[in-house]
């Protein structure tokens, strides 16, 4: 037996509305202007809405919390050389009709759906899913790219006021991520998972001022990374460190020359620390306290925001038990650091 939502009261359609999964009610959305505009008196409030781009395709998820494991996969668009005549349906998206057509995806996918269209039309379909998107809810959610191929770096420009971005493509150059970053300039946080090669980042690069920000193979490029970084939140996976590095970083730290808003540095290495980094003088140098349960809390709570958009998996988001490290305090009294070394991570976090 059939339902039908137009000839059901108002505020039953509302309820049928909300019980539907996020994926169903972009469907729904679609299906004329009367549905998205009752779509949009349901009032859904995401905190984000991310965007993956691939070679052929965009995939667009939303978060109604910070956490990345209760995403809600809501929209799968591909592009395609040709769709049979006989398949194609014209479609209202973002305020305009375009030429598709519906494919159901398997049971083993997480988008039910695909919505595919002609690849001539790629530039303009993205544009129009964005503005369709932006339309369903009624807040602003925080908008989130994930790059997966380089080809997609240029298209990605259709996608506005982007504030975090996470670059997963196997290989890229610095001067991609430059020119992307002039592009998307209201950036807050960047995640470089892919291998990147090129001319090393400054200090008047734009990342390296990002608030958030996780390289995943930093490699040689480590030192020039850790000198000339100026944000928050610093991540460096598979790092080369050495006394050096960590003796600047807290000595301008100390003594007010660098690092005035860092919240976190976090580096691991794939090596043991004790055979790269000789932790003792470190230590003395800076004259390195044991907590004595005064002069800072026991508990170190690090920015939630972070952790979710830059997806470091081993940073906990919950309070970390400092108990255990060793205390720096900055020149002029009244803001302390704190530090930990284990076998594969040091860890130096700011309380303020």
């Amino acid at each position: 037996m059939s339902f039908h939502i137009n000839r059901s009261p108002f505020l039953v359609q509302i309820e049928v509305l909300k019980q539907l999964e996020i994926n169903e009610i972009f469907l729904m959305s679609l299906c004329s202007r009367k549905m998205k505009t009752l779509v949009q008196r349901i009032r859904l409030r995401p905190k984000k809405i991310r965007y993956s781009l691939d070679d052929n395709e965009t995939q667009v998820s939303v978060g109604f919390t910070e956490s990345d494991e209760k995403l809600h996969h809501m929209a799968k668009v591909k592009h395609v050389s040709y769709i049979p005549v006989d398949e194609m349906t014209s479609q209202q998206l973002g305020g305009e009709r375009i030429e598709c057509r519906y494919s159901k995806n398997s049971l083993t996918e997480v988008f039910t759906f695909t919505l595919e269209h002609l690849e001539e039309n790629d530039k303009n379909v993205l544009a129009l899913l964005q503005n369709h998107c932006a339309r369903l809810f009624s807040n602003k959610p925080r908008i989130q790219l994930e790059i997966y191929s380089v080809a997609t770096l240029m298209l990605s420009g259709i996608i506005n006021d982007v504030k975090d971005t996470s670059f997963i493509c196997e290989k890229l150059n610095t001067s991609e991520i430059r020119r992307y970053l002039r592009m998307h300039s209201n950036h807050e946080s960047v995640q470089v998972r892919s291998r990147c090669q090129g001319r090393v980042f400054t200090k008047k690069s734009k990342l390296l001022k990002m608030d958030g920000l996780s390289i995943l193979r930093t490699g040689a490029m480590t030192p020039t990374i850790m000198h000339n970084f100026s944000g928050r939140f610093l991540l460096l996976q598979n790092s080369v460190l050495c006394y050096q590095q960590w003796s600047e970083v807290i000595r301008k730290w100390k003594n007010k020359e660098a690092y005035h808003k860092l919240h976190a540095m976090i580096a691991n290495n794939p090596k043991p620390l004790p055979n790269v980094l000789n932790w003792i003088p470190l230590l003395r140098e800076f004259n390195a306290l044991h907590w004595d349960g005064s002069r800072r809390p026991q508990y170190f709570k690090l920015d939630p925001k972070f952790v979710e958009t830059i997806h470091f998996p081993q940073c906990d988001p919950e309070d970390i038990d400092c108990t255990d490290w060793l205390d720096i305090e900055q020149d002029g009294g009244n803001k302390w650091a704190s530090i930990q070394m284990t076998a594969a991570q040091i860890r130096f976090f700011v309380w303020n």
